[in-house]
């Protein structure tokens, strides 16, 4: 509200000068007393921000955290507050997040990098029209089996039908193993196409060593 507006909602009605500028009496009446304590300055927009927060973790408990943080400075935050329960079980410890918070503000954490996403691409490599023109190679991404060994899935796929060529555990993600299963596939359909290998970082792995569509090809032959 400006200064000049003020001036002549006072020398008004507040009933009828507040319908005028479309705010309702109470809200004039505020306007005038702010004007009369600190004249134009009362007139600025005042921070909504409250003044004291009932439930604001006090400075006792933020030095703890930051403390045993500064001991152990590997420790994140649901660690440090099931170590802060251990040691004083009688104080009410604030919440994982807002102990993370709170190592957050005193700069002791370490933001997460985004990981890169591949732009997907919609359009295909190269026109297939039949069976057996082109094969796709790929590592689908691995898991770990019941005893808790790494199983890194091959896959072999036919790109005009989908069909699932090959679909095989490999002991390591080089060209000795994916030759091998390559090897037994175009012995097993005795075809000559061509491959295409992977989106998720196996096809890198393959050029490296070697094996592309050329390379394929003249194993078949």
């Amino acid at each position: 509200m400006s200064h000049r507006t003020c001036v002549r909602i006072r020398t008004l009605i507040p009933s009828r000068s507040s319908h005028g500028y479309g705010i309702s009496r109470p809200t004039a009446y505020k306007w005038i007393k702010r004007y009369d304590e600190v004249r134009p300055e009362g007139l600025l927009d005042l921070t909504r921000t409250p003044h004291s927060s009932p439930y604001a973790t006090s400075a006792e408990i933020e030095n703890e955290i930051l403390a045993l943080r500064k001991r152990f400075p590997s420790w994140g935050a649901r660690k440090l507050k099931a170590r802060l329960e251990r040691m004083n079980p009688t104080l009410s410890w604030p919440a994982a997040s807002t102990v993370g918070q709170i190592l957050n503000r005193a700069g002791l954490t370490n933001p997460k990098r985004k990981k890169r996403r591949a732009t997907p691409s919609s359009q295909p490599f190269s026109m297939v029209t039949a069976p057996n023109q082109l094969w796709c190679m790929d590592f689908k991404g691995y898991f770990l089996t019941g005893d808790g060994y790494r199983c890194d899935p091959f896959t072999i796929t036919d790109a005009h039908s989908r069909f699932l060529i090959r679909c095989q555990a490999v002991a390591r993600m080089d060209l000795t193993q994916v030759s091998a299963v390559c090897d037994a596939a175009i012995r097993e359909y005795v075809v000559h196409c061509r491959a295409r290998t992977g989106c998720l970082g196996s096809g890198n792995r393959f050029r490296r060593g070697g094996l592309n569509s050329r390379s394929l090809q003249n194993q078949k032959r």
